[in-house]
């Protein structure tokens, strides 16, 4: 049988292992329950996650009085972008330059400017003006 200790401060359940199971000497059907009650237990813990951190995030949009559905729809869209083309690196999906009239509008500031870009451009726009500010600021 395993044995598992306690480990951790505070109160928080932190588990180590004392030794190694030998998995050769437990039988398939056992170790196929285990693998199912581990898969159970990991996608509960996930959706526990999930929610502590939706409510994390909407508590910080209140606290700094941001509205939540455009932080949900900036998560969206990258998803979606990263799903379309399977690029999930943060050089792709960071945003360097921001529409200041349409904040859904950005660009990375590489390969061909947007319309948007080069019209504020033509309009007196600076590229420093149109850079990327934090969403979320902390003072």
């Amino acid at each position: 049988m395993l044995t598992a200790r306690s480990i951790g401060e505070g109160g928080s359940e932190s588990f180590m292992m004392d030794t190694t199971p030998d998995l050769t000497r437990i039988p398939s059907t056992e170790l196929e329950k285990i693998q199912l009650q581990l898969d159970q237990e990991i996608t509960q813990r996930k959706k526990r996650e999930i929610s502590r951190l939706r409510r994390d995030i909407s508590n910080v949009a209140t606290r700094l009085n941001i509205p939540l559905q455009p932080l949900i729809d900036a998560v969206i869209q990258k998803v979606a972008h990263e799903a379309s083309t399977g690029d999930t690196s943060a050089k792709s999906t960071t945003s360097i330059f921001q529409n200041p009239h349409n904040p859904t509008q950005t660009w990375v500031g590489r390969g061909r400017p947007p319309r948007w870009y080069t019209k504020l451009i033509d309009q007196g726009y600076t590229p420093d003006q149109l850079k990327c500010t934090p969403a979320i600021t902390e003072h």
